[in-house]
């Protein structure tokens, strides 16, 4: 899941998407890189050791929803957006398969697509695929849909190949960015909580995953 603001690269890299979403050998697997120490998961079980209310949920770039759905199973409300109809499909039918609801829509992270705020908004390797001019943007749209006290978590290549492609901007290498991202955070008042750099080998396309994550909290 790529997003750009451009209407005609939001059409290729849709298009690009639904391709990879749609190819026979993917049909009966869920498309999901996990880091060992899994952020995301970890940092929502954290939250409900404090809280008590139905917490809530939004993944940016869900692809076809494995921690939508496996949040919801643990108890949050979720939503999961992607840009790509054909990941929203097997999204919907993932969740099915798991006996839950998640209220899964199409739609681009850089446009207000998005109501309310949530008490966890991530995105899992989908920061290395947002062209540089639209990075800041992207961080700031999924701040501004978390609430009071709520935490995102940013998950991303350091590292990515092929390098990037003049069309679509896709395999963007943001070595240079990762080292602004906790200033950002802490610029904008929030919290940091963890910042971590690692290597997990080869990710289920074959390319080596440098990856590197951040929680942080909105105080």
């Amino acid at each position: 899941m790529v997003v750009y603001n451009s209407p005609k690269r939001t059409r290729n890299v849709k298009a690009k998407w639904n391709k990879v979403y749609n190819k026979q050998s993917n049909r009966k697997r869920v498309l999901v890189m996990r880091i060992p120490d899994d952020p995301i998961v970890s940092t929502a079980l954290s939250i409900k050791k404090h809280i008590t209310k139905q917490l809530t949920y939004l993944d940016i770039g869900c692809g076809d929803g494995f921690y939508a759905v496996q949040l919801t199973k643990k108890g949050f409300n979720s939503t999961g957006m992607d840009i790509s109809e054909v990941a929203i499909r097997r999204a919907r039918r993932f969740a099915k398969k798991n006996n839950v609801y998640v209220n899964f829509i199409v739609g681009n992270a850089l446009r207000k697509t998005i109501k309310g705020q949530f008490d966890l908004v991530a995105s899992n390797f989908v920061l290395q695929l947002v062209k540089e001019s639209y990075k800041r943007k992207f961080i700031e749209n999924m701040m501004s849909h978390t609430a009071p006290g709520g935490y995102n978590v940013i998950i991303f290549h350091t590292q990515h190949r092929p390098r990037i492609n003049s069309k679509t901007g896709q395999g963007e290498d943001i070595s240079g960015f990762q080292k602004k991202l906790a200033d950002f955070y802490v610029k904008k008042g929030w919290s940091v909580k963890k910042h971590k750099i690692g290597f997990s080998g080869k990710n289920y396309v074959g390319y080596s995953v440098h990856w590197e994550y951040i929680v942080a909290q909105n105080r």
